[in-house]
C-alpha cells in the first residue's frame, strides 16, 4: 500500500507539470504519427524498399528488355522494385555495401548473344544472404526472369507465398515495434528527473521519519511509470491502428513487452538520478545512457550482423546485451508474424532477464548513493 501511496504522488506531481506529462505521455503515439506521415502514407508498395540496382552491360536489346521487365513487375497492384539502371557497376556496389538497395544485378556483355544462340545465360545477384530485402528481392526474381524468357508449355507458375500478411508490407509496418521501444524508453529522462528532485529536496529524508524509506520510494515510482507505459501503449497503438497498421498477433500480449520496456526506462533512470546532483545533470546523463539501448538494438535501425558465436543454431551478436534489441524482435514477431508467446519465448525470457538487471542495478545505485 505504501508503495501505492508513493506511485499517486508520483502521478500528481507529473500533472501538475502538463507540458513535461503530456509529452512523455504522448511520445510514442507521436513517433507512430511521424513515421506514418513519412513512410506510411505511400502507395510505392514492396519498392518502397525493395531498391534493386541493375548494372547493365549487355551489348544487345535483351538486356533492356530484362531491365523493363524488371521495372515492370508489380505485387498486389503495386510495383515490386524500384530500379536504379546504372553504368557504373562500382556505384551499385557501394550502394549495398552503405545499406541503400537490396540487391544488385549484373548483366554480362554477351546475355543477348547467348540467349539468341538458344544458350543459358549467367546473371550475377550481389546482396547480403542474410538480409531479409536481399531474400525478397531474389525469390521475385525468378518469376520476372521466367516471364520474360517465356514459360515453358505445361510449365507450373512460380508462387510465393508469405507469413501473416507480409506480402503488403511497407516501412510503417515494419517500424512501428521500433517506434513503440523507442518511445516508451524515453521515459528515463522523466524517471531520472523525479528521482534526482526527490534527492535535491530530501524527500528520501522525510518518507524514511515516516517509515516508508527508499525502498517504497523506488517501487511507487516503478509502478507509476509501468502504468504510464501501459497508457502510452494504448494510445500508440490506436494511432498506428487508426494509421493502417495491420498487426498479425496480440495486442494484449504486444502491450505487456512494452510495459516491461518501461521498467528498462525505470532502471536506466534511477541509475541516471545516482550520478546527478541536478535537473539538467539528470537529463544528459539519462540520455547518454538510453542512446544505445535505442540506436544499437534494431529498434530504429537494423543493424549489420555481427556474429560472436552460436548456441543452439542461434547467433549470437553484441547486441543482444540489450533488453531493447529482444524487445523489438519480440514485438516483430507478434505483431508482424503474428506469432504467440511460445515462438518468442527466447526474445521474451531474455527481455525479463536482462530487464530485471537493468532494473536491479539502477535500484542498486540510486539507494547506494542515498544512504
Amino acid at each position: 500500500m505504501k508503495a501505492v501511496r508513493v506511485a499517486w504522488k508520483t502521478l500528481r506531481e507529473m500533472w501538475r507539470e502538463p507540458q513535461i506529462f503530456w509529452l512523455l505521455m504522448l511520445f510514442p503515439a507521436l513517433l507512430v504519427g511521424i513515421y506514418y506521415l513519412g513512410y506510411g502514407n505511400t502507395d510505392q508498395g514492396m519498392s518502397q524498399f525493395l531498391t534493386l540496382w541493375v548494372c547493365n552491360r549487355d551489348a544487345g536489346l535483351r538486356g533492356g528488355e530484362l531491365v523493363q521487365a524488371f521495372r515492370g513487375a508489380t505485387y498486389e497492384g503495386a510495383p515490386l522494385y524500384q530500379v536504379r539502371e546504372t553504368e557504373d557497376c562500382a556505384a551499385g556496389e557501394r550502394a549495398l555495401l552503405d545499406m541503400r538497395a537490396a540487391a544488385m544485378l549484373t548483366i554480362p556483355e554477351d546475355f543477348s548473344a547467348r540467349l539468341g544462340r538458344g544458350e543459358q545465360a549467367q546473371l550475377d545477384w550481389q546482396g547480403d544472404a542474410q538480409a531479409d530485402t536481399y531474400v525478397f528481392a531474389y525469390s521475385f526474381a525468378g518469376s520476372v526472369i521466367q516471364r520474360f524468357l517465356g514459360q515453358p508449355e505445361g510449365a507450373e507458375p512460380l508462387v510465393y507465398e508469405f507469413v501473416g500478411g507480409t506480402g503488403g508490407l511497407n516501412d510503417f509496418q515494419v517500424g512501428v515495434p521500433g517506434v513503440m521501444v523507442f518511445g516508451v524508453l524515453l521515459g528515463a529522462l522523466a524517471v531520472a528527473l523525479v528521482l534526482s528532485r526527490e534527492r535535491v529536496n530530501g524527500t528520501l529524508q522525510r518518507l524514511r521519519l515516516a517509515g516508508k524509506g527508499a525502498g517504497n520510494l523506488i517501487g511507487g515510482l516503478v509502478l507509476a511509470n509501468m502504468l504510464l507505459g501501459i497508457v502510452q501503449s494504448a494510445a500508440a497503438f490506436g494511432l498506428a491502428l487508426a494509421c493502417g497498421f495491420n498487426s498479425q498477433g496480440s495486442l494484449w500480449l504486444a502491450g505487456a513487452v512494452v510495459a516491461v520496456v518501461s521498467l528498462t526506462a525505470t532502471g536506466l533512470g534511477a541509475a541516471a538520478a545516482a550520478f546527478s546532483k541536478n535537473d539538467g545533470e539528470a537529463s544528459l546523463i539519462a540520455t547518454g545512457l538510453f542512446a544505445p539501448f535505442v540506436f544499437l538494438s534494431g529498434a530504429v535501425f537494423p543493424m549489420p550482423v555481427a556474429r560472436l558465436f552460436e548456441v543452439g543454431g542461434r547467433v549470437i551478436q553484441p547486441y543482444d546485451i540489450f533488453p531493447t534489441a529482444h524487445a523489438t524482435n519480440a514485438l516483430k514477431r507478434i505483431l508482424i508474424y503474428g506469432e504467440g508467446a511460445g515462438a518468442a519465448v527466447y526474445e521474451l525470457a531474455m527481455l525479463a532477464l536482462l530487464t530485471a538487471g537493468v532494473l536491479g542495478i539502477g535500484v542498486w545505485l540510486y539507494r547506494r548513493v542515498m544512504r
